[in-house]
């Protein structure tokens, strides 16, 4: 008899992430690996945007006393528009990652409800219902898998019969 106190079952609830990891990465690594290579882009986009505010400073001839107003009012200009972009750049960035974080959510994540929705079915002895999933989503495999066990079950249920506890020993 298997002891209840659950640490197999977190060995293999770990065995099996890991596993499900490393057989498809781009569920396990698909959002980080998205938001790496977002944040990389918009790092390099905002070092982009200082840089041109720099070289556009430098190329500024070295202020005299007299027209120090002047140099003045443009190197807040310069800063001003450099930050203006910073900003436009970074709220693009945020709407990228809602975006990502939406994308992941209904192909990867949504899934779930509609599994949990067939389990409940089966459990419930409706052999008819099955996992409707769209285009795209990720499990189509696992969903087809389990639209067969539910055709198979209901094969091998007489339509009298409905499915009790099991006898105790």
């Amino acid at each position: 008899m298997a002891n209840d106190s659950g640490a197999e079952f977190s060995f293999l609830n770990n065995r099996r992430s890991a596993v499900n990891t490393a057989r498809l990465p781009g569920f396990g690594l698909g959002l980080p690996l998205a938001v790496l290579a977002t944040s990389l882009l918009f790092a390099l986009l905002c070092a982009a945007v200082g840089h041109q505010t720099y070289g556009s400073l430098q190329a500024l001839d070295p202020p005299t006393a007299m027209d120090s107003q002047y140099y003045a009012s443009l190197i807040e200009e310069q800063v001003s528009s450099a930050l203006i972009a910073v900003g436009v750049l970074a709220s693009i960035y945020a709407v990228g990652l809602v975006g990502a974080w939406f994308w992941y959510a209904r192909r990867v994540m949504g899934p779930e409800v509609a599994f949990r929705r067939h389990v409940e079915a089966l459990k419930n002895g409706d052999y008819k219902a099955r996992v409707k999933l769209r285009d795209g989503d990720a499990f189509l495999g696992l969903a087809q898998d389990l639209n067969d066990l539910a055709m198979l079950l209901g094969a091998d249920e007489k339509p009298d019969e409905r499915p009790s506890a099991a006898p105790e020993a």
